[in-house]
């Protein structure tokens, strides 16, 4: 980092040129292509279109330029790498680099810093969208190409220590669920249906009433799914007193996803419900992994709790083997955890660092002495 410090100083004492995006490249939208047409002509080539993740996979490809940028819906203004041959549908914007002045990767990195930059060229009445003539005039710095290649490896080591933890992280979660699976079934004892074991409440009195989060407030807002901390309110009426000693399984009545919550919350939806234990004489972190291998059909968008989930039994072996089995998966699962505040922090390190190096001051806004 010193090293490139000191590159950035002595090739850019007086700030670097800021240049319009249209200037250094050339723009364009993709093509349409239907899911039919994904679906009946499968192949090896990503289809870009408005989301994060492909549309799909197809046989057909109309683009090597790796940057894209949505131009309509939700995801408008997200910044896509795609450095392998692809299909840009009609909803992405292919940015073509031909300027020997540019790397292609720092352009990357530039435009996902600036993304604050991009969004407030889009426009929001109606279905968002980022007109074409706009994005052009979007303006970014433009060191020296040996300033920007150094930059480029400097972010793409941090890129890799945040990849490499992504995959460690997704291998651990597979091999936790595998093992879960032997442990439970292979757990013999009375069966017992999880109605008889789990009580359920409703989360009325602990719905959030506003969604105004911030990170300065104490109380997180949390859903049963992939998110699980919505954010943070200063609601302090109908907080859930869950606690370490007084843990609850918040469990989603639609999906059947279902999370541990030792501390204080309220709850987003109403189709939440907080299980408890009915009585002491079993391992409560037994019953929630067991709950995770039960095997329900959501297609049908019914509350599942009463109707099917609290009818599913489960075995209960010995209260000593049901504790050894929480016992080893809890290691597991804080192995995970610990790699995830990892990954987390590591995250925040490359915005720190990717913000540092690409915030440049422009040359004509500099004065002489």
């Amino acid at each position: 980092m010193s090293t490139l410090q000191q590159m950035i100083d002595q090739l850019c004492p007086s700030g670097v040129e800021h240049v319009r995006l249209g200037d250094v490249t050339k723009i364009k939208a993709g093509q349409s292509i239907s899911k039919n047409r994904i679906a009946e002509n499968p192949g090896p080539f990503p289809v870009i279109n408005s989301g994060k993740e492909p549309l799909g996979y197809t046989n057909i490809s109309n683009s090597e330029d790796p940057i894209g940028i949505t131009t309509r819906g939700a995801g408008v203004g997200f910044v896509s790498w795609t450095p392998t041959p692809h299909f840009k549908g009609n909803l992405n914007y292919n940015v073509h680099v031909s300027n020997e002045k540019v790397n292609v990767r720092y352009l990357y990195f530039s435009l996902t810093h600036a993304s604050n930059a991009i969004h407030e060229l889009c426009s929001y009445a109606g279905i968002p969208a980022l007109n074409l003539s706009r994005i052009t005039t979007l303006e970014l710095p433009l060191p020296p190409r040996e300033v920007q290649d150094k930059i480029v490896d400097y972010l793409d080591a941090l890129v890799a220590v945040c990849d490499n933890l992504d995959t460690e992280i997704a291998q651990r979660e597979h091999q936790f669920e595998a093992y879960r699976n032997k442990l439970i079934t292979s757990a013999t004892g009375d069966e017992v249906k999880l109605g008889d074991l789990l009580a359920y409440e409703q989360p009325s009195k602990y719905l959030v009433k506003q969604a105004d989060y911030d990170d300065r407030f104490e109380v997180p807002v949390l859903t049963a799914g992939k998110t699980f901390i919505l954010g943070y309110t200063e609601e302090t009426d109908g907080v859930y007193q869950a606690s370490y000693e007084s843990p609850v399984i918040i469990f989603d009545d639609f999906t059947t996803a279902h999370k541990w919550v030792d501390f204080p919350f309220k709850a987003k939806s109403s189709a939440m419900k907080m299980l408890t234990p009915s009585t002491d004489t079993n391992s409560f972190k037994f019953i929630f992994y067991s709950l995770a291998n039960i095997d329900v059909d959501t297609t049908d968008h019914k509350r599942q709790w009463i109707s099917t989930v609290s009818n599913e039994m489960i075995s209960l072996p010995p209260l000593s083997v049901q504790e050894d089995i929480a016992d080893k998966l809890d290691t597991m699962q804080a192995l995970i955890d610990n790699l995830k505040h990892e990954r987390e922090l590591r995250g925040l390190q490359f915005d720190f660092y990717r913000t540092k190096l690409l915030t440049f001051v422009a040359k004509d806004s500099t004065t002489n002495d």
